[in-house]
């Protein structure tokens, strides 16, 4: 598993890499942190992936330091189960898959290090997103009457910090239905279209019909759970629905990747 963890950083550090996946996680987190902020005065409006409009109330308490990243963890995820899923896929169009598996004929140390080493990436860019959503909050909310005299207080720091674990957790968990999709595919196009298409729009269009419907879909519990709780799910319930949509995918994972003919 080692062997395959340090085997993925060697694509994961490349500076083209980190551009490539970092840059569209800090560009969400920017847009989401500056439309939340520039947006207090539509109090009831829905931002679509970005979730529902907060009032400045909120912004005005030690939570509104956390406010900015919240917004931006749908689209995040999104960006993150591409992440995965091209990662794994392209093993798959390329054939390197077999010369991997001759390197470490033990199939679920490869993938574990594969995953692993995905995940760890995704931790580091949520740790940087939150950084660069505190600048950004700090330096817009002046702009809009909003005082930051609370976003200095323990409280803030502490909100701050336990939004991104949480978020670190949605998000990987993100990683992980696309990377299910793709073993089972092996396209990470499909990957893509289900995690924006199936994940997102579909949940949106039942709710049309009933909004209780789209409680069990995994974007209302992984945003959810980043938020801490909300008026749909709270935070026990969206931390439980995470850990099982999580192992499902994980099951799926190693189950096909441990019997596949990876020959044809």
């Amino acid at each position: 598993m080692i062997r395959s963890f340090r085997s993925e950083w060697i694509t994961l550090r490349r500076r083209g890499f980190i551009i490539g996946w970092l840059g569209p996680i800090l560009l969400f987190t920017f847009v989401g942190t500056i439309i939340g902020i520039t947006g207090i005065d539509q109090v009831g409006g829905d931002r679509g992936p970005f979730g529902d409009v907060v009032g400045i109330d909120q912004y005005l308490s030690p939570d509104g330091l956390a406010l900015g990243l919240q917004a931006a963890s749908t689209i995040v995820g999104l960006v993150v189960l591409s992440l995965f899923a091209m990662s794994l896929g392209r093993e798959y169009s390329s054939g390197t898959i077999r010369l991997l598996l001759v390197s470490e004929p033990r199939r679920s140390q490869l993938l574990a290090g594969k995953l692993l080493a995905l995940s760890s990436f995704t931790a580091l860019a949520i740790i940087a997103a939150a950084v660069f959503s505190i600048v950004i909050g700090f330096a817009v909310a002046p702009s809009q009457d909003i005082s930051t005299a609370e976003w200095v207080t323990g409280e803030a720091v502490v909100g701050i910090i336990a939004t991104a674990g949480r978020m670190i957790v949605a998000t990987i968990a993100w990683g992980l239905v696309g990377a299910t999709v793709v073993m089972v595919s092996r396209s990470s196009a499909i990957a893509i279209a289900v995690g924006a298409g199936g994940l997102i729009l579909v949940p949106r269009l039942l709710g049309q019909a009933n909004e209780r419907l789209t409680d069990r879909f995994p974007d209302s519990a992984f945003r959810a759970l980043t938020a801490g709780g909300n008026g749909d799910l709270s935070l026990s319930a969206s931390a439980v629905m995470t850990v099982v949509y999580a192992a499902i995918c994980v099951a799926i994972l190693f189950t096909i990747f441990r019997t596949r003919d990876v020959t044809d």
